[in-house]
Parts: C-alpha cells; sequence; structure tokens
C-alpha cells in the first residue's frame, strides 16, 4: 500500500467547546477529574439500584475494552465524561468512534495518518490500525473530510490524553446511511482486530473502543431521564439490536447511537460480557433549565 502522506488535523471547537489555551484547559480537565470522580460516587447508590449493578467499580472495569463518553462542552458534560476515566486503566491505542454532526464524508471514515493537534500536545494518529481495519473490508476508508468540522472525537480528546498521556487514536466517524448489515460487517472487522490485539493474562490492554455520544436532546429533565434510561438498558446489556430498536421505536435521540450499536456489537464479538454505568446527568445540573435538556451518560465495558 503506497505510504499516505502525513497531514495533521487542527482544533475546530477549541475555544468554543472548550479552552484554547493550554494553561486554562490543563486546569479545567483537572478540576473534571476530580468532580468526575465525586459525581460516580455520588451516583453510585442510585445507580446501582435503578440499573442493577455493584455499587463500587468492579475489577474488570478498570480495564476496559469499551468506553461511552460524552461530548458536549466541557462545563455541561466533562464531569460526566470524566467520571469514567478515573481510576482506569485504558488501552494505549484507542479507536474513537463518533457521529458525523455534519453530514460529511463517508459513513465509516477514518483520519489515516499524522496528528490530531491539541491544546495538551498533539496525539498521534494509528495509522497501522487504520490499515488494518481498511484491509479486512468492514467498510473503513480513510476519509479527512467527514472530521474537518466534526466536534464529538475533539471535544474527549483532552481527557483521554490526561488519563492515557502515551495514548494514540484513530478517530472513526460512524454516519448514515449505514444499515444493520453494513454494521454487522464493520463490527466484524472491529472485533478481529481488537481479538489480535488481545490482552496478555494479567496485562493491559493495548487496543480499545472509545464512543462518543450524548444522550436524549431537548425534551424536559423528567422525560429525558425516562427516554436515557430505556436506552441504557440494552446498552449495559451489551445489546445493540435492541438499542437500535429502543431508540427508533421511542424516537429517542442519542446522537451517537449507530456509533455506540456498532461497538457493542464489536465488542460482544470479541468476547465483552459485562457493562457498567459511571455516571448519568443532563445539561439542567449546570444550567438549571430544566424544560429544554440533553442527558450525557459515561459507561465502561469488558
Amino acid at each position: 500500500m503506497q505510504e499516505r502522506s502525513e497531514t495533521s488535523r487542527s482544533p475546530a471547537v477549541a475555544g468554543y467547546f472548550y479552552p484554547d489555551a493550554a494553561d486554562e484547559l490543563k486546569k479545567e480537565v483537572a478540576v473534571l477529574m476530580r468532580e468526575g470522580m465525586k459525581l460516580r460516587e455520588r451516583q453510585a447508590p442510585g445507580l446501582a439500584e435503578v440499573f442493577g449493578q455493584e455499587v463500587g467499580l468492579p475489577a474488570g472495569a478498570r480495564r476496559p475494552l469499551m468506553l461511552l463518553l460524552p461530548h458536549a462542552g466541557h462545563v455541561y458534560s466533562g464531569a460526566a465524561a470524566c467520571a469514567a476515566l478515573t481510576g482506569v486503566e485504558l488501552p494505549r491505542r484507542l479507536i474513537i468512534l463518533g457521529p458525523t454532526h455534519t453530514g460529511m464524508g463517508s459513513p465509516l471514515g477514518f483520519w489515516p495518518t499524522g496528528t490530531w493537534e491539541s491544546p495538551l500536545g498533539d496525539i498521534p494518529v494509528d495509522k497501522e490500525l487504520g490499515r488494518e481495519l481498511e484491509a479486512l473490508q468492514g467498510g473503513f476508508s480513510p476519509d479527512m473530510a467527514c472530521h474537518m468540522r466534526e466536534h464529538s472525537i475533539e471535544v474527549i480528546l483532552p481527557f483521554l490524553r490526561a488519563a492515557r498521556p502515551d495514548c494514540s487514536i484513530l478517530p472513526v466517524t460512524v454516519g448514515m446511511p449505514l444499515a444493520v448489515d453494513g454494521l454487522t460487517k464493520a463490527a466484524l472487522a472491529l472485533a478481529e482486530v481488537l481479538k489480535r490485539h488481545a490482552q496478555a493474562e494479567g496485562g493491559p490492554r493495548e487496543v480499545g473502543l472509545v464512543v462518543s455520544s450524548d444522550m436524549n436532546h431537548f425534551a424536559d429533565e423528567a422525560h429525558t431521564r425516562e427516554l436515557d434510561e430505556a436506552a441504557l438498558r440494552p446498552l449495559l446489556a451489551l445489546d445493540a439490536p435492541e438499542l437500535l430498536r429502543v431508540t427508533s421505536a421511542r424516537k429517542i435521540s442519542m446522537c451517537g447511537v449507530l456509533p455506540a450499536a456498532l461497538a457493542l456489537m464489536a465488542g460482544r464479538a470479541a468476547g465483552a460480557s459485562h457493562a457498567h454505568l459511571c455516571a448519568h446527568d443532563t445539561s439542567a445540573a449546570v444550567s438549571g433549565d430544566a424544560r429544554r435538556v440533553v442527558g450525557y451518560a459515561s459507561a465502561l465495558m469488558w
């Protein structure tokens, strides 16, 4: 395969979704990491009661194969995202699946090479993982256009960089049109890559999946929490078909439902069987406006 030219992606939403000054962003991330730990501890008893999970973080969750993280402005969703990143050993190589809000590019486009620039330092793109995925013919293809103005992956990078400073990333947008058979084909390719780089017994994971998604958008607080719970139940059961069914049937506007379904299918095929919800909150916690909110959740799967 011909070597592709090294290309860096400049931030598209720095100074808008998060600070563009390195010192300010570093301080913000440190604060949100502490707030995320407190949020997880504070919500743990309630989430355990609602979802039937352990109160504390299970041992397996501390070395996750997959993560779900929200991607709104840091002030709104940062603590919820960090609730899944404190006390956790992230894989060093991360395939990040995000939705496309711009509609640009191919349905499974990955940034193939170079770096993603960040105020906290440039993050290398894992071009070897991209080549592996492309060769498996799961529908993944190099495409920079789908990433140029998309915020869903960029917004969570400062948290991933803080949790795993030496990480490399393969950013992938998962967009429409992508039917169930396309998701299945892509999931099998992802699972093959995960199995090739499977965790050695007792050792850290080498490759993991990160899903970037917010939950329901713009219903009132009570209805949003009801709809979010309906979507979170199949997600925590690692049941991709049911997640797709319930979000469609109930018109749940979970923007990353396709990336989440893809990750669940791939994770199950690679051996994942457990999940833990770390935090669930809405924008009303910050804005004080419960009439029109967005839901945010973070979870670990292994």
